[in-house]
């Protein structure tokens, strides 16, 4: 072979070699895009990223992974799984973990479309479970087991919010996964009280808690209020922390509801944006209010009527209570706090907080940092809808900027 056929053979492979490494690698280099919804509303207050401009028209799941260089397709390497892990590209409306026998499971409803996937904390295979339809959900409510879980929505007039049980059947033919029943219209709040669900209607005189089953039967009247614009969340199976809309510009007021005999006791003071939880057994409320710019979060002893601050300030909207260790809670800390008027901005989407994640001992005072999004994942997160698994051995979120599901695994 002369010189110049061996020079341009040569060059041929090059070329070639540079085709076949663009296909293997650069074209299958993910990044998330940012999504925004053109439907919003206040009701749903977590119901629009706030980041956003390019629309993804994809409403599957896409595995992705910021740290890997290899993508998991199987399962069958579980050292490639990282701590943390985006579930999909695409927003959710709502994602539980829980636990079948020593494994802990987690499921996500894909916003678009309301199909419904699931993944275990070990395995990156992603399996879809549900192909029935539920455009544009914006809620998913789930029951603790993985079971059951709400689909809300809003119907064509942007105003009626529908709420439609879903309960998973067990099957073969994922495209017939779903059994369920729409509940009444117009339920503005609701949350899951063990096996139970917990609902808030406006009514002609004011506001109505409703205690029942997860598809609406059963139901038992145990609030009334002359008010309305009450937010609930759970505390455990027979009590709800009750606390008034927050804004920034207007005091409020939270108490502690038992739905089996329909009392409820005021919960610490009144406060300019005031959101509150109470932990497992409704003992202590983590509660956050603003002055001026600044966002003060307190722990209040229910018991002794007292509060102190803790050692971080954030929403407390962005926390979530252990269960087995009642004096524990976790709770997405903003890096740094803009100005804005507090808590209304943020629910709105004007501002966007780049979290961590804190694990705060409230017998201790103790104070520690669990996870840095951009240093597991190389991403900024603004964290909301923290839940536990049974065992506690998985965190799982939602990521307000894109509202992606994740999961991070404390069990490392």
């Amino acid at each position: 072979m002369s010189k110049k056929a061996f020079f341009i053979f040569i060059l041929i492979l090059l070329a070639l070699f540079g085709v076949g490494y663009w296909y293997l690698f650069m074209r299958n280099s993910d990044t998330a895009p940012i999504i925004t919804d053109g439907n919003s509303s206040d009701i749903f207050p977590f119901g629009e990223g706030t980041t956003g401009g390019n629309t993804n028209t994809d409403t599957g799941p896409i595995i992705a992974t910021s740290t890997d260089t290899v993508i998991d397709l199987s399962g069958a390497s579980e050292s490639l799984i990282p701590r943390l892990r985006q579930l999909s590209t695409s927003p959710s409306a709502g994602i539980v973990a829980f636990d079948q026998a020593s494994t802990t499971l987690v499921r996500f409803v894909d916003r678009a479309t309301g199909h419904i996937y699931e993944t275990k904390l070990d395995n990156s295979a992603i399996t879809k479970i549900s192909s029935v339809t539920i455009p544009k959900v914006y809620e998913a409510i789930w029951s603790s087991d993985g079971s059951r879980f709400l689909a809300r929505y809003l119907r064509d007039d942007n105003e009626t919010i529908r709420t439609f049980y879903a309960k998973i059947a067990t099957t073969t033919r994922p495209e017939q996964a779903l059994e369920g029943l729409f509940l009444d219209d117009g339920i503005r709040e609701v949350t899951s009280v063990g096996t139970k669900i917990f609902s808030m209607n406006e009514t002609s005189t004011g506001s109505q808690g409703i205690l029942s089953n997860f598809d609406g039967s059963g139901r038992v009247s145990t609030f009334t209020s002359p008010f309305t614009g009450w937010l609930v969340t759970s505390a455990n199976s027979t009590a709800v922390t009750l606390y008034s809309r927050p804004s920034g510009a207007s005091l409020g007021s939270a108490y502690i509801l038992d739905t089996k005999t329909g009392t409820y006791t005021k919960a610490g003071t009144d406060a300019l944006g005031l959101i509150a939880h109470a932990n497992a057994d409704a003992t202590k409320l983590i509660a956050s209010s603003v002055s001026g710019n600044n966002i003060s979060t307190t722990i209040q002893d229910l018991k002794k009527g007292t509060s102190a601050p803790v050692g971080i300030s954030t929403l407390a909207d962005k926390c979530t209570w252990s269960t087995k260790e009642k004096s524990v809670v976790y709770c997405a800390v903003p890096q740094s706090i803009p100005a804005g008027l507090y808590p209304d901005d943020w629910y709105k989407g004007k501002v966007s907080f780049n979290d961590g994640l804190w694990r705060i001992d409230t017998a201790t005072g103790a104070t520690d940092s669990v996870m840095t999004p951009e240093l597991e994942a190389g991403v900024s997160m603004d964290i909301v809808n923290l839940s536990f698994d049974q065992a506690e051995n998985a965190l799982v979120f939602i990521n307000k900027k894109d509202l992606t599901p994740w999961v991070f695994n404390l069990a490392e």
